[in-house]
């Protein structure tokens, strides 16, 4: 049997399109809304024109009984760098306004805040790296970097032999890599500190983008000659290697306070993880993208001296006796043998030596007397 079905009455429909079109009318409203909220999304920061006392206040306020949620601007926490009072009041300010902007909170803080539409400093991440402090000794160092490697094995990856971080002779910088690539793993966690156990320190700036830049930091044009053996002396005692730049070592030459305050520089530079505060030295440091020097060499050759042939001939005699290869380029035959010219092969056999063992602790080029440091290539004028 054929089943007819009933007409709906037009009031059932009417309803029903009333209802339909209400809906579309809230979802339109609520897209319009969270697109406005989206295209609107403000932030309260600190006034530039506040003093600090002002901005401290207000500060004190927000963090105590405004509520505002300060604990990442504590030392050793994601937001504390950097560390200035405007910085930290813009944190306390916004995390308050964010936190009340919906319950009839403002961003007034009689007057030392305004509102902006562009995140200054991207609060959500608050970047910071956390890495060896340059003050703390190698055994402090390594101490922490074992304990960080037994306790979070992932954060040493990347140090591993083969891998991107792996500096067999640079304990401060895998160490800064390990520490760090650790603390972005807990720093959001209640309590966490970069410091671990006083070996490491929080800095805003990025370390690794200094390095891959190829950033050195050498003496400045302008400083005068006492203030860069000031600034020398003072490298050379708080922490620089400054091995190289002394008598019959590789750097040693040009023998010039300018050159030997721009290796001091460089080196405690690098110690300080190419932060760009560890160069300047009073305005006697500058740092450049051109390496001046070619520091990681150093380029030098030792020669035979101005001494008598006998001095020359005994010097030559203990090279060939204790570091044979050094005189294989000078038997018959060879390409620097010259029978009639103790000093021209004296100084290939010397030089070669030198070469083998200049970066030995202790090294010298003297040879008993018989050698001296050059810094232009002897060659040319030995063939």
């Amino acid at each position: 049997m054929l089943m007819l079905l009933q007409p709906v009455p037009k009031i059932m429909l009417l309803r029903q399109r009333n209802l339909l079109a209400v809906i579309v009318l809230i979802s339109i409203s609520l897209i319009s809304v969270l697109r406005v909220e989206a295209q609107l999304e403000e932030w309260c920061i600190a006034d530039e024109q506040a003093s600090d006392a002002e901005l401290q206040s207000a500060l004190d306020w927000a963090c105590g009984k405004g509520g505002a949620d300060c604990s990442k601007i504590q030392k050793d926490q994601p937001c504390y760098l950097p560390n200035t009072v405007k910085d930290h009041a813009s944190f306390a300010f916004n995390s308050y306004f964010q936190k009340y902007k919906n319950k009839g909170g403002t961003c007034y803080f009689k007057s030392a805040a305004l509102i902006t539409g562009v995140d200054p400093r991207g609060y959500s991440q608050c970047r910071n790296w956390c890495i060896a402090d340059h003050e703390a000794s190698d055994e402090l160092i390594q101490k922490s970097l074992d304990w960080v490697c037994v306790n979070a094995k992932e954060a040493c990856n990347r140090i591993q032999p083969g891998q991107p971080c792996y500096k067999p002779n640079d304990l401060r910088a895998v160490a800064s890599a390990a520490f760090n690539d650790y603390w972005q793993i807990v720093k959001h966690a209640p309590g966490a500190k970069c410091d671990i156990f006083g070996a490491a320190i929080l800095v805003d700036t990025d370390p690794i983008l200094q390095v891959e830049a190829g950033v050195w930091c050498i003496a400045n044009e302008h400083a005068s000659d006492a203030e860069l053996q000031s600034a020398l002396d003072y490298a050379c005692g708080a922490g620089a290697d400054c091995t190289k730049i002394q008598e019959y070592q590789p750097c040693y030459f040009p023998n010039t306070v300018k050159d030997h305050a721009s290796y001091a520089f460089n080196s405690y530079f690098q110690k300080n993880n190419y932060l760009p505060h560890s160069c300047d030295f009073g305005s006697a440091a500058v740092l450049t993208t051109l390496d001046p020097r070619g520091y990681s060499q150093c380029k030098n050759w030792c020669i035979a001296n101005e001494v008598p042939d006998a001095v020359i001939q005994k010097s030559l005699d203990w090279v060939c006796v204790n570091a044979k290869e050094a005189c294989n380029r000078i038997q018959p035959g060879q390409p620097c043998y010259k029978p009639n010219d103790l000093r021209a092969v004296a100084s290939v056999a010397f030089n070669d030596y030198w070469q083998r063992v200049k970066h030995a602790p202790g090294a010298k080029c003297e040879i008993y007397g018989a050698a001296i440091l050059v810094d232009i290539d002897p060659s040319m004028s030995l063939n």
